[in-house]
């Protein structure tokens, strides 16, 4: 069985957005951020659309990403990209 972390790094990298909110906690406290821009939300709709897939790209990496579990789910999210490096 996959962790809570995998979970959501496949659900995330492939852009799926019922596996995302299926991985984060519906009041997930999560912020993130990017060289342009800061992000948080504090519901699991705000990050998923409005931060995770407007900013990363399928092919971009995410340097940091930590996540607190509670129940099987992300109830706490902190993301950090510094620049985007492509992956082969």
């Amino acid at each position: 069985m996959k962790t809570v972390a995998e979970r959501f790094v496949h659900a995330h990298t492939q852009h799926v957005s019922a596996d995302v909110l299926n991985v984060l906690a519906s009041d997930v406290d999560s912020h993130g951020m990017t060289p342009g821009r800061s992000w948080e939300a504090s519901t699991a709709e705000g990050p998923v659309e409005d931060a995770l897939f407007h900013w990363i790209d399928v092919h971009d990496l995410v340097q940091q990403a930590d996540l607190m579990v509670d129940d099987g789910r992300s109830s706490w999210r902190r993301m950090m990209c510094s620049g985007f490096r492509k992956v082969d």
